[in-house]
């Protein structure tokens, strides 16, 4: 009877056990579907469940990526600091959400710390983030070194609104008077709303029956103030094919008139036109706007077009050299000196939205260059909506405040007096500084495949270029180790196979790390107006005549120009052809090699594959001088 008593027991135990495992099981389920609807608050409350319920930490992870994407990086790096803690390789993107949570809270060493290793550890990969992680580490070792330079003290930003909401494009009417866009009342709870602030009261600007049908994506006044452009969305449903347009709304005799639309063509009412901003160039009603298809992937990018009357002609987008996939929005245009402001998510900002400005914007159309503007107009976080009338600046930002330390939440308005030299960040005695932290990443080593590139190379220039001819040389690592390795005993072939290894992954590699901080530098530098030399060694292995070992290191040089040529979209191009940044060829370059000598007329192995031959196949970048005039 006692056993029969036990073996109930022991039944009872396990269904209870598996009814649980089945509960927590589908528990996860249910948020594991939230998330993959991108419904990432709902995900992280079930998560959560499952989480109390087990205190299974494999779901720690999950819980942590579902706080990430809601923007809550200070919660979320301290799941995945439990995460690191118990199980470094819990998941291959560990690395990568560690330091994406750094990158976003402005702490660039560690967020470097991590996204080196999430890059080293996924090389062989095809991970999107790995892009991205490339891209902010480059952009990290600029932030890094510009923290150590003195700089002239900025004007502290007051916050003028602090609110559960969010409130943003805020731009003053007169000196008692300003508009901006928020969501600060339950009738607009689904969408932002045109407010208008006098003094110290606050009420929506716009009629209810125009705010229930569309939703305010961005204004701005008149100069002379006749009225308001305005881009609304439509979110009644009564007009199926028109997704955004653009209006008028006159001011004269101190009233408001009646609201009237721009005539667009039919494909930009198809598309998401947000943030407008209306000026006057050489006698001619201008606007810009940032806009985007709905239905593809590529971020926002900025138009330009003509008002004439009520139609909107002649537009043109407007080249910045961002890539497709990032945001450039908010645009301000400050006619008196020429330059443009924006907000852009691209790689060269410290975290979500940061500020740029473009100096000559329309005289220069070909020589546009995005420069961030210091903090604390830029921080970790989103800022955007840069607005500057005479000595007042006006941006919003989601950054943390003593009221809401915790959580990223919502964008408030901040003001800032400032003078116009505040927004430049390069004094003269700072280039002494630039030339050192360039130059300690020297000598930088670009290495070649076997004989590239070939004199009689047919094709697109771009094959050519020194990037495309990289990628084609590192796919080759199995093919130099099956023509190296092929010693008769294991230990010697995998001693063979190690060396192979260690010249594709950690030569090639380093150095490939040390060519994107230089060019980040040597952006920088650009931007900042310096004149620079850059002295370039072509070196080649005895093998080959004198004369042809001179003619193949003159390619080389020839194929890293080309790829700055080339580089971010041309950016490096105008420097290069006005003199700005110049390329000084050094003599041709023959390590000596006793190895290779003796192998000469012998085998391929040792002449081609081997990484003695390879490590003498290489452009030196040697040194960065600047100019003498």
């Amino acid at each position: 009877m006692k056993k029969v008593g036990l073996i109930f027991l022991f039944c009872i135990g396990s269904i209870c056990h598996y009814s649980y495992a089945q509960n927590v099981d589908g528990i996860i389920d249910i948020a594991d579907q939230f998330f993959q609807k991108k419904q990432y608050a709902v995900a992280e409350q079930y998560y959560q469940k499952s989480y109390n319920i087990s205190r299974d930490k494999s779901i720690l992870f999950r819980l942590a990526v579902s706080q990430f994407y809601q923007k809550k990086y200070i919660s979320s790096l301290d799941y995945f600091k439990k995460v690191y803690q118990y199980d470094k390789q819990a998941d291959k993107l560990l690395y990568y959400y560690l330091g994406a949570n750094y990158q976003y809270l402005g702490k660039y060493k560690k967020s470097n710390t991590f996204l080196k290793r999430f890059c080293k550890k996924n090389k062989k990969s095809h991970f999107p983030e790995l892009k991205w992680a490339r891209e902010k580490i480059a952009a990290n070792f600029v932030f890094l070194s510009e923290e150590d330079l003195e700089k002239e003290p900025l004007a502290d930003l007051t916050r003028l609104t602090s609110t559960p909401f969010s409130e943003m494009a805020y731009q003053k009417w007169n000196e008692d008077t300003a508009f901006f866009i928020s969501n600060i009342d339950s009738l607009s709870a689904r969408h932002n709303r045109l407010f208008i602030q006098s003094h110290s009261e606050v009420v929506p600007f716009l009629d209810d029956k125009i705010s229930q049908e569309f939703k305010v994506l961005g204004f701005h006044f008149l100069r002379d103030r006749s009225g308001l452009m305005l881009s609304l969305e439509n979110v009644s449903n009564e007009v199926n094919d028109e997704i955004s347009s653009f209006y008028f709304l006159p001011y004269q005799n101190h009233q408001w008139r009646e609201l009237q639309k721009i005539n667009l063509p039919s494909h930009l009412n198809k598309q998401l036109n947000i943030h407008l901003f209306y000026f006057e160039k050489d006698g001619r009603k201008q606007l810009l706007w940032a806009s985007k298809s709905p239905k593809k992937e590529a971020g926002y990018h900025l138009f330009q077009g003509e008002l004439k009357g009520l139609d909107l002609v002649n537009i043109q987008k407007v080249n910045l050299g961002t890539e497709s996939e990032y945001n450039e929005i908010s645009p301000f245009y400050n006619s008196s000196n020429d330059e443009l402001f924006l907000a852009s998510d691209c790689p060269q900002g410290r975290g979500g939205f940061d500020i740029y400005s473009v100096k000559n914007f329309m005289q220069e159309p070909q020589k546009r260059i995005l420069k961030p503007l210091n903090p604390p107009y830029n921080s970790a976080y989103d800022d955007l909506f840069f607005t500057c009338v005479q000595d007042s600046a006006f941006l919003a930002s989601n950054r943390p405040t003593s009221t809401k330390q915790e959580e990223v939440c919502c964008n408030e308005i901040y003001a800032s007096f400032f003078k116009t030299t505040q927004l430049d960040s390069l004094k003269p005695q700072q280039e002494d500084y630039y030339l050192e932290k360039i130059n300690e990443l020297l000598p930088l080593k670009l290495y070649f495949d076997n004989d590239q590139p070939k004199a009689n190379l047919t094709g697109s220039p771009e094959a050519m270029r020194y990037d495309v001819l990289l990628e084609n040389y590192k796919k080759r690592q199995a093919e130099f180790i099956t023509h190296y390795a092929t010693a008769d005993s294991e230990f010697k072939k995998q001693k063979e196979i190690a060396e192979i290894e260690a010249f594709f992954e950690k030569a090639i590699e380093d150095n490939y790390w040390k060519l994107l901080e230089f060019n980040q530098l040597l952006k920088t530098m650009m931007e900042k107006g310096m004149h620079l030399v850059l002295s370039l060694k072509g070196y080649a292995s005895p093998l080959n005549s004198e004369k042809y070992n001179i003619q193949l290191s003159e390619r080389r040089i020839q194929s890293i120009i080309m790829y700055y040529q080339y580089l971010n979209n041309g950016f490096f191009n105008s420097f290069i052809e006005n003199k700005q940044m110049i390329f000084k060829p050094l003599p041709y370059g023959v390590v000596q090699s006793e190895v290779l000598k003796k192998a000469k007329n012998q085998n391929v192995r040792m002449q081609v594959y081997s990484p003695t031959a390879s490590k003498l196949r290489l452009v030196q970048i040697e040194a960065v001088i600047t100019q003498k005039f």
